[in-house]
């Protein structure tokens, strides 16, 4: 299972969904940005650690990180 999460300008990160799939995460994410009225103009990943990936959409301030979760932690 893989966490999905958006950190605002705050820093703070909030769960935005859950998925079986790395792809589906991507899923989550691009649902997010229509919900948002958002066009990235870019997608740019980088591993934070072995079970986190931070997903860059082209804005300065707002991430997403996809995390790799033991089924029974979600």
């Amino acid at each position: 299972m893989y966490k999905v999460e958006f950190q605002g300008l705050s820093g703070k990160r909030r769960a935005i969904g859950v998925a079986t799939t790395k792809e589906w995460c991507f899923k989550i994410i691009n649902e997010f940005l229509v919900e948002k009225n958002y066009k990235s103009p870019y997608t740019r990943t980088w591993e934070v650690d072995d079970k986190t990936t931070k997903v860059d959409v082209g804005s300065w301030s707002e991430f997403f990180f996809i995390t790799k979760e033991d089924s029974q932690t979600i």
